[in-house]
């Protein structure tokens, strides 16, 4: 199974089933899952490294990885991440509650 889409891999082993060796097995599996993973692109692929592997990352180089992803995805997507998703009534109710919010935050610090 894909880690990234969980699309199933299938390895056909129905042609001489009496030659078929955890060997072979696995090599045959190898070769199918390259070729799955090549037809993901290739920011979700970065995605998907960075997030399964970020612990493997030193901590000096996390921020210049995420970085690199980033670029990348903007590279694709445009300024679609840039724009806002929800409104202040959205996320806060209304406007007064906006204020409200505002009011609190700037008295209580």
């Amino acid at each position: 199974m894909c880690a990234i889409c969980g699309e199933s891999i299938w390895v056909d082993v129905c042609d001489d089933v009496d030659r078929w060796d955890a060997a072979r097995f696995a090599a045959e599996f190898n070769v199918l899952a390259a070729e799955h993973i090549r037809l993901h692109p290739r920011q979700v692929l970065a995605r998907f490294c960075l997030s399964r592997f970020h612990h493997d990352i030193r901590p000096s180089q996390r921020a210049l990885a995420v970085r690199q992803v980033y670029r990348d995805l903007r590279a694709d997507l445009g300024d679609e991440d840039g724009q806002g998703v929800y409104t202040i009534d959205d996320a806060l109710g209304s406007v007064s509650m906006y204020r409200l919010w505002l009011s609190a935050h700037r008295y209580g610090a």
